[in-house]
């Protein structure tokens, strides 16, 4: 899809998405307010329109990429628990003086 076509779709209510783009994931997705949406942008992995198979589909190699993705947030959740745990231990054992 265009940037054109993309405007021509966001800015008129009529506009339907051609076979084509709708072969290719296009849809106006609930979680994105209705905003014209495909599964290769990246800011739109959380939208839960189709399932992940449905996306792979689409997007040869979106499965690599998510579970990549899902891995960076894992660590950085982990590290952040981490950094949470080690500050609080300090604390209570009165490693921390104010």
């Amino acid at each position: 899809m265009t940037k054109t076509r993309y405007n021509q779709i966001f800015n008129n209510l009529d506009e339907k998405f051609t076979p084509e783009e709708i072969q290719q994931g296009w849809h106006f997705c609930c979680e994105w307010d209705g905003l014209p949406v495909n599964p290769s942008m990246d800011e739109t992995w959380p939208c839960c329109c189709y399932t992940d198979q449905e996306k792979e589909r689409q997007v040869p190699g979106f499965l690599a990429r998510k579970k990549e993705h899902d891995n960076q947030m894992q660590e950085w959740a982990d590290s952040v628990v981490e950094d949470w745990f080690d500050l609080n231990a300090n604390i209570i054992t009165g490693k921390i003086i104010n």
